[in-house]
């Protein structure tokens, strides 16, 4: 059986969790080489959400300003044109009489 020595399994402590070499190091160390801090990135950028927000803004309000400019300048509210629909008066007089005859028989 073999005995590894402390230092080996300090090493090998080291080697396979990096996060624990903190507490391994003495405090002299530790004040010595100061702790970066990681910056994790969760997502686009900054640049790119302020991007998309303004992009979202100016397509709405273009599709706002297109549709007054239909109603100034295109739409006419006394335009009537007859539909295929439409039903002349004396269509419905005459529809209007045949359900008539047809409830009295």
């Amino acid at each position: 059986m073999r005995h590894s020595s402390p230092a080996a399994k300090t090493v090998q402590l080291v080697s396979a969790k990096p996060q624990l070499t903190k507490s391994l190091m003495s405090a002299e160390e530790a004040q010595e080489k100061p702790e970066k801090p990681t910056v994790e990135k969760n997502g686009p950028s900054k640049f790119i959400r302020i991007l998309t927000v303004i992009a979202y803004a100016c397509s709405v309000s273009m599709a706002a300003v297109l549709l007054s400019l239909y109603y100034i300048f295109l739409w006419d509210p006394n335009h009537s044109q007859p539909s295929a629909l439409s039903i002349s008066q004396d269509d419905q007089d005459a529809a209007t009489q045949q359900l008539l005859n047809a409830a009295n028989v």
